[in-house]
C-alpha cells in the first residue's frame, strides 16, 4: 500500500528532504541522512584440506574479511546458494565434486550476480588454466600460494565486483525508469518532450491537470499543459508569486518539491497561487538542468483534495531527471565502462609481473592467428626461459625470486616497441612474445634485444653454474597460416626452439626452421 505524504504538524507544504515547512524558498535545509554500515565482505574457502583452509582464513582475516569453509565440492554448493557470498575461493581437486565441475556450477546458481571465483590450484598447465576459465573461473593462483599476491588478488577481484553489482542495480533501475519515459526520451524537440512528459503523467497518475511552467527567458508561464475538459488554462502566472527568484536558486535535483494537499488551509507561496486558481491540492517539482533552475512539473486536482503519495511525487522526481537531460544515465554508462574495464585488466593481467597472464595469453594469440589466416601475414612467437631460475630462487630466496621476475617482465616489456605485440607471462619463470605482422628475420631481432635488455639489468646469479648473472634463452617461430598449419605447430616450433636453446649452452636465441 501506497505511503502517503501528509505534513508533521497539520496540512500544509513540505519539503520532500527534511520534512519541515515551506514559510519560505531559503528557510529549510537538506536533511543529512547516516551513511549505511556495509558488512564485511563474506568469503567461501572450499578446500579438502585442513590446514589450507586454516592458513587462507588465518590470512584474509587479517584483512576483516568474514570467512566461512566448505570441505568438498558439494558442500561448498550448498553454502554458496544458503549464504551468497561475496567470493569464493576454490581448489582444484577435491573429493565428492572436483573444483572444476563445481566452479561451473557455482557460476550457474550465481546467475546475475557477479560472484568472484578464484581458482587455488597447484596445476599450472595451459589444459588446466583453460578447463578453470572455461568453467567459469574470475582468475586463478597457484600453489604454493603467494600470500601477498592472493591478499591483492583478493581486495581487487572484490572491489570490482562490487563495483559491478552496484552498477547492475543502478542500471536496472534506470532501464525501468526508461521504459516508462521512452516516449520522452525518443525525441529531441523541446516543445515534444514536455508535451510527452505531462501526457504521460497525467494518464499514469490520472491527475486533473498536469503541466510546465517555465522561469527562464522573460515572463514565467505554463509554456505545455494537459488538462481533462473542463478545466481551466493557467497560461500567464505573473503575481505575486517568487517566479523569477526560483530561476536563481540552485538546488540539486530533488532538493525541493513543494506538496499541497488542501491550498484553502497554506499560506505559502505555492498555496497562495493555488488558491487564486481554485486548485484544491497540487505538487510542484523543479526541472534542474545545469544546476539551475529552469522550470517546475505541476500536477493539479481541482475537484476535491487530493492526498499525494511517496510513489506519486517519486515518479514525477524521477520524470524531472530525466527532462534535465539524463545526466545521470551517461554517468552510469561511463562508471560501467570503467567498471567493465577494470574488470577485464584484473582477469587480463599477472598478478605478480603485471604483463598479461596466461589467459589473455591465449586469447590474444587464437585472435592474431586468425587475423593473419586473413591477410596472409607471418605471426611469430617468442618463448623465453629465465635460465637457472630454480637455483636464483634457491640462492637467494622467493621474495627475491619473485622481484627478479618482475624486473624481467618489466625489461621484456620495454624491449618490445609495437603496441601490438604481447608480452605475457607464459608459466613460471617461463615468458612469451607474440609478434602479429612480424616475419622470422624481425622475430630473431626482437629476442635478440630481449636478451640483450636483461643482460644488461646486470642481475647477480651466483647460483648459476656457467654465469654471474640472470640471462634469458629464447626459442623463436614464424608461420603463415595456411590449411593444413595449426596454431599449436607454432607454440611447438617455438618451444623446441628455446629447448635448442638451452641444449646449446643457454642466454642465446634459437630458431627451429
Amino acid at each position: 500500500m501506497e505511503t502517503p505524504i501528509s505534513p508533521d504538524r497539520g496540512p500544509g507544504i513540505l519539503n520532500l528532504v527534511d520534512g519541515t515547512s515551506l514559510l519560505g524558498l531559503r528557510e529549510s535545509t537538506p536533511m543529512v541522512s547516516p551513511q549505511p554500515v556495509t558488512p564485511a565482505p563474506l568469503i567461501l574457502i572450499a578446500d579438502d584440506e585442513s590446514p589450507m583452509r586454516h592458513l587462507l582464513r588465518q590470512t584474509l582475516e587479517k584483512d576483516g574479511y568474514q570467512l566461512v569453509e566448505a570441505t568438498n565440492g558439494a558442500e561448498c554448493l550448498t553454502l554458496f546458494r544458503d549464504l551468497r557470498p561475496d567470493m569464493v575461493l576454490l581448489d582444484a581437486v577435491m573429493p565428492v565434486l572436483d573444483g572444476f565441475s563445481c566452479c561451473a556450477q557455482l557460476r550457474a546458481a550465481a546467475g546475475r550476480r557477479e560472484v568472484p571465483l578464484l581458482m587455488i590450484t597447484g596445476l599450472d598447465d595451459a589444459e588446466s588454466v583453460e578447463e578453470a576459465f572455461q568453467a567459469g573461473a574470475t582468475d586463478y593462483i597457484t600453489k604454493p600460494i603467494h600470500w601477498a599476491v592472493l591478499r591483492q588478488r583478493v581486495a581487487r577481484l572484490l572491489m570490482a565486483s562490487r563495483a559491478m553489482e552496484e552498477l547492475r542495480q543502478r542500471s536496472e533501475r534506470e532501464r525501468r525508469l526508461i521504459q516508462i519515459t521512452a516516449r520522452i526520451r525518443r525525441s529531441l524537440d523541446q516543445q515534444e518532450i514536455l508535451r510527452t512528459a505531462v501526457e504521460e503523467i497525467q494518464a499514469l497518475l490520472e491527475a486533473e491537470q498536469v503541466a510546465v511552467c517555465e522561469l527562464e527567458g522573460g515572463t514565467p508561464q505554463f509554456i505545455v499543459e494537459s488538462s481533462l475538459q473542463g478545466w481551466p488554462t493557467l497560461g500567464d502566472v505573473a503575481g505575486p508569486y517568487p517566479w523569477r527568484e526560483l530561476a536563481t536558486l540552485q538546488p540539486a535535483p530533488g532538493d525541493w518539491t513543494w506538496i499541497c494537499p488542501d491550498s484553502q488551509q497554506t499560506s505559502d507561496w505555492y498555496g497562495l497561487f493555488l488558491a487564486q486558481h481554485q486548485i484544491h491540492a497540487g505538487v510542484a517539482v523543479p526541472i534542474i538542468p545545469n544546476d539551475r533552475v529552469w522550470g517546475l512539473l505541476c500536477v493539479h486536482q481541482y475537484s476535491a483534495p487530493r492526498t499525494w503519495s511517496a510513489a506519486d511525487v517519486g515518479i514525477l522526481q524521477q520524470v524531472t531527471l530525466q527532462l534535465a537531460g539524463g545526466l545521470q544515465q551517461a554517468q552510469i554508462y561511463a562508471q560501467l565502462e570503467t567498471a567493465n574495464a577494470e574488470l577485464l585488466r584484473l582477469v587480463a593481467v599477472d598478478g605478480l609481473t603485471q604483463v598479461a597472464n596466461r589467459r589473455r595469453f591465449d586469447e590474444y594469440l587464437h585472435q592474431e592467428w586468425r587475423r593473419a589466416g586473413r591477410t596472409e601475414e607471418a605471426l611469430s612467437l617468442i618463448l623465453a626461459d629465465i635460465d637457472w631460475f630454480k637455483h636464483y630462487n634457491d640462492t637467494y630466496g622467493h621474495i627475491a625470486g619473485d622481484d627478479c621476475l618482475r624486473r624481467v617482465a618489466q625489461a621484456i616489456q620495454r624491449a618490445v616497441k609495437r603496441p601490438a605485440d604481447l608480452v605475457a607471462r607464459y608459466g613460471g619463470e617461463e615468458f612469451a612474445v607474440i609478434l602479429p605482422q612480424t616475419g622470422l628475420v624481425g622475430a630473431m631481432t626482437v629476442a635478440e634485444q630481449i636478451r640483450q635488455a636483461i643482460a644488461a639489468l646486470e642481475l647477480p646469479h651466483a647460483g648459476a653454474p656457467q654465469t654471474t648473472i640472470v640471462s634469458l634463452s629464447l626459442g623463436v617461430a614464424s608461420l603463415h597460416p595456411a590449411p593444413g598449419v595449426q596454431m599449436a605447430d607454432l607454440v611447438k616450433r617455438a618451444d623446441q626452439a628455446l629447448y635448442q636453446a638451452k641444449q646449446e649452452g643457454r642466454n642465446r636465441v634459437a630458431v627451429v626452421c
